[in-house]
C-alpha cells in the first residue's frame, strides 16, 4: 500500500506567514494566532534529509481549530486555506506533537 504525504516545506510555510504580517497591520490576537501556528511547525516538522517538512492536513485541521479559538478574520484564515490543496485532518483527527487531537 502507498502512501501519500501532502507536506510542504515549513520555510514557505513561515514565509506566508511573514507575507501576513507585512501586508496589513494585525491586531493581538492575530498576532498570537500566528506565534501558534509557527509553534505548531516547529513541534511538528520533520526533517526529509534536504529540508524540514510539515504534514499540510494536519496544519491545516490545526488552522481551522485555531482560527475559531483567536476568532481570527475570515482573509487570514482564507490566506492559509486557499494555499493547501488537501482535505483537513485524517478522519477528523490531526497529530499535534505525537498526540492524536479533534477536530472541532
Amino acid at each position: 500500500m502507498e502512501i501519500e504525504i501532502a507536506s510542504l516545506s515549513t520555510k514557505k510555510i513561515e514565509g506566508s506567514l511573514f507575507n501576513i504580517v507585512n501586508k496589513r497591520p494585525i491586531d493581538k490576537r492575530t498576532n498570537e494566532f500566528l506565534k501558534e501556528v509557527s509553534r505548531f511547525l516547529k513541534r511538528n516538522s520533520f526533517n526529509t534529509g534536504n529540508k524540514e517538512v510539515v504534514c499540510l492536513r494536519c496544519l491545516k485541521a490545526f488552522i481551522i481549530v485555531k482560527s475559531k479559538d483567536y476568532e481570527i478574520p475570515i482573509h487570514i484564515k482564507d490566506y492559509f486555506l486557499s494555499r493547501m490543496k488537501c482535505e483537513i485532518g485524517h478522519d477528523e483527527y490531526y497529530l499535534d506533537s505525537g498526540n492524536l487531537r479533534k477536530i472541532r
